[in-house]
């Protein structure tokens, strides 16, 4: 058995092999081109300083030859999202990021009421993130403002001391100014069907486009986000969105800077106040009714004239926190107003808006949950095949509102967090301790309670791993016993539980979706029962704030203020916010740290700005056009002026996209683009892939089963996907209701290939490497059985989720999806496609 990782796919016997290439996308984390290329030396021979293609170079740095015919090529996407200091940053705004994706969790609406839900949770998701960047610049205000400026200082006090005041506006006016930069920080993207014509595609009548062997099929066959090319425009409401959340945090810093002053009674600051509240709470309703341009098919009037009416509101908000910030320098006299419940302890008015945004926040997550309810119940699917049953949406299509209130909650555990730190900090210099908002205290209380919960979980985690870690051992050996009949494992023992670990740490990415909804549901009891109390005592002090049973025990934390639950929350806020300037200090200074920190942003920065206008720039419009532009280029059919076309010897006459974790989102977004012509020429090998686990139950409005339908009849069934048992992201894609492997002479599963009777068929064992032949999907056994001795190959660690390309299967599958040759040459020596054929089987399985 060879295990050259550099051996490529031979043609027949004696034939001079066609130039053909083998392109690889990477997945997470930024991987760099020589682990994607398995070659110590590599040259970059395309692209820029983001989207860069590599191939393999000897160590003076000139390019390796072809192969039997094969190029070897790398696409390297990851410096979209990781490898400078300022993406480290974008660790700050990590729940925008989640709630902006959870926008696209959202499952398609089908009729007028399912349009309302649709539109509805998206109205709730944009006032949620409204929320978040009030909340956010607001731990800003409260440590400047209120614990500095105002208990340590004295601002309160008149004189001299006010300057503190208007000097601690300025932490909150740069953490606004860094939220816009962030999300003014974009690069032009790109359509992926741009290419062929240079006017807009309303200037076009639809018989025109449907016509143009450059438009997409797809986009008239699918009904998915990835098959329209304004998807990859993104929202044009975004600048719109970005400008109204600026308005809306200067309005707040408004209310801030004059309540004082209001409650000392000065009529100019009771004019600013006023004015500030009314155009805060426009600013809120624009956003909210800003509308569904994803579902609008195009600018509605409603967001022409929000567009208007954002730019003023900004400018206005700038000028009422001039006029507040004068009346404050004006004044040398005492500031402090006499009204009821009001005290020189904490600034007046900060709990007030405190409880204001909270409330706010908690009202998007209730309305988020009752139209994604009403949006799940309206499109829900018949699951009457095993198939549909394979694809089934996370949570029965609330996967929407999970992600949206996991976002907020750690956005409003970030702003306790950072709050918690600097009164730490503060309390340990000076002799008067100072104290934070009641509501950031009910939120250290309620982490300290969600604390428990996940240790519960952990706990519950440790015990189920022991009870059931001998069914995984068992299928560990069951595994590593092969071929059929042979009583000789091909592993030794002592790694039999170490596989079974892994594999049961794998199976846990079946629970996440479970653990967070339950997370989400426990968060939203305790945030309506702390914001319900809040209410009370601050803004309706008539009402009894007590909630009778159970409910009202677990949430009263003022009878447990000293106890060790808060004190449990507020280290674990503080340890929060710690950890995130420990790494955040350790990604600006090694390109490694950068890396593993962006991890997310491969996952979330995907989407385009929807729901949140202060995410990173969305990657995906420069990703998906830059590979499939290098498909068409390779094949010598991309028509594009910028461009240089390929030169003679250049021509690849194949191509097989090879695809890695998040790159078979990318791949399967960018073969959606290529012409019919094209399609015949290329060939799909997947590996890791979370298309069907992850991304067609999290996101069925982009990848669902007639996206990955729709790829495996238009590319010929030219598509091998390879998983492991041990993968801890990934799993089968095209392949489902798989039989235990204890029992190898029963095993079974239901495929692509044979899905039409909806009967499990029989699944094959490779002989001599273990491989499980799904059909088209490929279970390959990590670490690779070589020999009990470990003579005939090294085993060191189990791969799980990485180094695909190194396992001994990788040329087979390859080989698997190569295109036959063409039979003609086209005027310039561009290889023709051959004709289709319906009735293509799917190559003869290889052992």
């Amino acid at each position: 058995m060879s295990t050259d990782q550099s051996a490529a796919p031979s043609e027949a016997a004696g034939a001079h092999p066609d130039p053909w290439v083998e392109l690889r996308v990477h997945g997470v984390s930024g991987t760099p081109p020589e682990s994607i290329l398995l070659s110590a030396f590599v040259t970059q021979v395309a692209g820029n300083d983001r989207g860069r293609f590599f191939r393999p170079a000897d160590s003076l740095g000139r390019e390796r030859p072809p192969i039997d015919g094969r190029t070897l090529e790398a696409y390297h996407w990851g410096r979209f999202t990781s490898g400078s200091w300022t993406q480290a940053l974008w660790l700050l705004i990590i729940p925008f990021g989640i709630v902006n994706a959870a926008q696209f969790t959202l499952p398609r609406p089908r009729g007028r009421w399912t349009r309302l839900c649709h539109a509805t949770a998206g109205a709730a998701l944009r006032t949620v993130g409204l929320g978040l960047t009030c909340l956010l610049v607001f731990s800003s205000v409260e440590t400047a403002m209120d614990l500095l400026a105002w208990q340590v200082l004295g601002a309160g006090t008149g004189g001299n001391n006010r300057w503190w005041l208007l000097a601690g506006l300025a932490p909150p006016v740069g953490v606004l100014l860094l939220f816009y930069w962030f999300g003014q920080t974009n690069t032009a993207g790109q359509n992926p069907g741009q290419d062929r014509h240079n006017e807009p595609k309303d200037a076009r009548s639809q018989s025109e486009m449907r016509s143009d062997p450059w438009r997409s099929a797809a986009s008239f066959e699918l009904d998915s986000e990835l098959a329209r090319d304004d998807f990859f425009s993104g929202d044009p409401d975004a600048p719109t969105l970005r400008r109204l959340h600026g308005a809306a945090v200067l309005h707040m810093l408004t209310l801030v800077t004059v309540w004082p002053e209001w409650l000392a009674g000065s009529g100019p600051a009771a004019v600013g106040r006023l004015l500030a509240f009314i155009l805060l709470g426009l600013a809120a309703v624009t956003v909210f009714f800003l509308g569904d341009p994803e579902r609008d098919g195009g600018v509605a009037w409603w967001h022409k004239v929000a567009a208007v009416v954002a730019g003023p509101q900004l400018v206005v908000g700038v000028v009422l926190l001039i006029y507040g910030a004068v009346l404050i320098a004006l004044r040398s006299d005492a500031v402090i107003g006499q009204a009821p419940g009001v005290t020189a302890d904490a600034m007046p008015g900060i709990n007030m808006v405190a409880v204001g945004l909270f409330l706010v926040v908690i009202f998007g997550l209730g309305l988020l949950l009752l139209a994604s309810v009403g949006l799940s119940l309206g499109t829900r699917p018949d699951q009457k095949s095993s198939r549909d049953r394979a694809f089934r949406r996370f949570a029965g299509g609330l996967a929407g509102w999970i992600l949206g209130s996991i976002g907020t909650y750690l956005g409003v555990g970030f702003a306790a967090a950072f709050t918690f730190a600097a009164r730490a900090s503060i309390n340990r210099m000076v002799a008067d301790k100072v104290t934070v908002t009641p509501i950031l205290q009910r939120v250290a209380y309620a982490w300290g309670l969600t604390i428990l919960l996940i240790v519960a979980l952990a706990v519950v985690g440790v015990v189920t791993k022991k009870v059931r870690n001998p069914t995984f051992v068992a299928a560990a050996k069951a595994a590593f016993l092969f071929p059929p009949g042979s009583h000789l494992h091909r592993l030794p023992r002592t790694w039999i539980r170490r596989v079974a670990s892994a594999m049961f740490l794998a199976r846990a990415k079946n629970y996440v979706a479970a653990i967070f909804a339950l997370l989400a549901v426990y968060g939203l009891v305790l945030s309506l029962a702390a914001g319900g109390e809040q209410l009370c005592v601050d803004i309706l002090p008539g009402c009894d704030p007590n909630i009778p049973g159970i409910l009202g025990r677990i949430s009263d934390q003022d009878s447990l203020r000293a106890g060790w639950l808060m004190w449990l929350g507020t280290i674990v806020l503080s340890g929060v916010s710690i950890g995130l300037v420990i790494l955040g200090r350790g990604a600006l200074r090694a390109e490694k740290s950068r890396r593993t920190v962006n991890i997310v942003w491969d996952v979330v920065a995907f989407w385009p700005r929807a729901a949140h206008p202060f995410v990173p720039p969305p990657y995906s419009q420069h990703v998906v056009a830059g590979l499939r532009r290098r498909i068409s280029w390779h094949l010598g059919t991309l028509d594009d002026s910028r461009a240089a076309p390929s030169p003679p010897g250049a021509v690849r006459a194949r191509v097989v996209v090879a695809a890695h974790s998040q790159g078979t989102l990318i791949t399967a977004a960018a073969l959606l683009w290529l012409t019919p012509g094209e399609r015949e020429r290329v060939g799909l090998v997947t590996c890791g892939s979370q298309l069907r686990n992850q991304f067609a139950r999290a996101f069925p409005a982009a990848v669902d089963l007639d996206v990955l339908d729709w790829l495996w009849k238009g590319y010929g069934q030219r598509w091998r996907n390879l998983y492991r048992d041990t993968d801890p992201i990934a799993g089968p894609v095209l392949s489902w209701e798989h039989t235990a492997v204890e029992d190898p002479a029963r095993l079974r599963s239901v495929n692509f290939g044979n899905w039409q009777d909806d009967k499990p068929a029989a699944d094959t064992v490779d002989p001599i490497t273990g491989r499980r032949i799904c059909g088209p999907d490929w279970r390959l056994l990590d670490p690779t059985p070589h020999d009990r001795a470990l003579m005939g190959g090294p085993v060191f660690a189990t791969h799980g989720h990485s180094d695909y390309p190194g396992d001994v299967q990788w040329p087979l599958a390859v080989s698997e999806v190569l295109p036959a040759p063409p039979t003609t040459m086209a005027p310039g020596g561009i290889p023709e496609p051959r004709t289709a054929d319906a009735t293509e089987s799917v190559p003869a399985q290889k052992s």
